[in-house]
């Protein structure tokens, strides 16, 4: 049932310049006592309070028809204090600071205050002036940062719409994994197309090789360091060259324009150049002032392409490409220095320059297997033993090379000659290759 307004309704409804609406129709069978009014002029059929703030509704009601606490000009004055008070609240602090000076320089107020006395009261206000001051400042902040992640959301679903008009199939940004997409893409599985493997042996406490093995942009990446023992923090060193290495390929392919990949050449002088950069910032943070202070390590970086293999290295180690027939190809030739022992490098990457980086490519075909090693392994093995037992283990797996990589390291470190363990150093292992049983039993055969 509708009821009629109120005397305080009609004011507020006369203030903003609508009509009250007329009390409803009584029933049919009071029709005949109870006259009926006119039709409403307000184009509303219902009657409906809502608060308007306006300038004439302000002075329009009074002070005595309603509470002080419910009136429109309470509601104005509390919006004034709330965007008024952070601001106003240290000048009243700064006030009183200049009125306590003020009479303490006069003779009103005779009695003294303590050095700490005066320290503590400056401290408890100036704490106090902060507390009043943090609650806008982390406001303006908080709402700077939700429009910068807006804006990025923003620009992410604009480009993500463009794309998909365009008719593209790459992501506009993704964290991880295959970033950019190549138009040549190997028709292989990312399991059995790479593989990574280290142990630190039988003898070292701890292993100071580092590596990865990864795909990006439809191509092959393998990445292993040797931290250069005879110097300090060679784990250390192997591990943030290896990061920064992956992280710089990565960039380089999520940073490429859409439908212009990187240059394999280029992202391997961007990796090794990262690595050196990061050793050096990690010698800065910890001190460093001169080159035999250690943080020194090997680096090997290959990117393999549907058709070439492209390298970057620095130090020693060794990269061999097992071909279809049996044939193993070397690709490196270890930096060590002339007529001094194995473990004596002419180049190694570190937060000082010494030697310089080395970069080739070569020729990828049908069923080739690439191993990439430390010293470790390189300068223990023949290559005979790549086309053999290597291989023969990748067929076993079906394919898997992490785990004939962690089989063929396992059977390595165990190996016994003359009462002592052949293979003393810690050993790493990178495999990139089609990843097709049939192939590897080709291989094998062909052996």
């Amino acid at each position: 049932m509708r009821r009629s307004p109120t005397a305080a309704q009609r004011a507020y409804l006369q203030a903003v310049g609508a009509e009250p609406p007329s009390p409803p129709r009584p029933p049919a069978a009071a029709a005949a006592t109870i006259p009926t009014p006119g039709p409403l002029s307000s184009p509303t059929e219902r009657w409906v309070l809502q608060r308007q703030p306006t300038p004439s509704l302000l002075w329009a009601s009074p002070l005595w028809a309603s509470p002080l606490w419910a009136s429109p000009l309470w509601d104005h004055v509390q919006q004034w204090l709330r965007r008024h008070l952070p601001w106003l609240l240290p000048l009243a602090v700064l006030f009183l600071l200049s009125r306590i000076d003020t009479a303490r320089a006069t003779d009103l107020d005779p009695v003294t205050l303590s050095a700490a006395d005066s320290l503590c009261a400056t401290l408890l206000i100036m704490g106090f002036a902060c507390a009043t001051a943090l609650p806008p400042l982390a406001i303006l902040f908080y709402g700077w940062r939700r429009s910068r992640r807006l804006a990025r959301q923003a620009a992410r679903q604009a480009a993500r719409q463009t794309a998909q008009q365009q008719g593209e199939t790459r992501p506009a940004e993704e964290p991880t994994g295959d970033l950019v997409p190549e138009p040549q893409q190997l028709a292989t599985s990312a399991a059995w197309s790479i593989g990574f493997a280290s142990h630190p042996g039988r003898v070292r406490g701890h292993n100071e090789d580092a590596g990865t093995a990864f795909c990006v942009g439809g191509h092959q990446v393998a990445i292993v360091a040797d931290g250069v023992g005879g110097s300090p923090m060679g784990g250390d060193a192997s591990a943030i060259a290896v990061r920064a290495a992956e992280r710089a390929i990565r960039y380089g392919w999520r940073a490429a324009p859409a439908g212009k990949p990187p240059a394999p050449g280029i992202l391997l002088q961007a990796a090794l150049a990262s690595a050196g950069a990061r050793l050096a910032a990690h010698a800065l943070r910890r001190g460093f002032v001169g080159a035999g202070e250690g943080l020194r390590t090997t680096l090997i970086a290959v990117i393999a392409t549907a058709d070439r293999y492209r390298f970057g290295y620095i130090g020693d180690g060794g990269i061999f490409v097992v071909r279809a027939d049996g044939t193993v190809d070397a690709l490196m030739e270890p930096q060590k220095a002339q007529g001094e022992a194995l473990n004596v490098l002419a180049a190694s990457l570190g937060p000082f320059p010494h030697g310089a980086p080395v970069f080739g490519s070569a020729e990828r075909r049908p069923a080739d297997l690439l191993v990439a090693a430390t010293d470790g392994v390189a300068d223990r093995l023949q290559p005979r033993f790549y086309s053999d037992m290597l291989v023969r283990h990748a067929s076993r797996c079906k394919g898997d090379f992490s785990a004939a990589a962690n089989g063929v390291l396992t059977i390595l470190a165990n190996h016994v000659e003359n009462e002592r363990f052949r293979f003393d150093d810690n050993m790493t292992l990178a495999l990139i290759g089609d990843g097709r049983p049939r192939a590897l039993r080709q291989t094998v055969e062909a052996a």
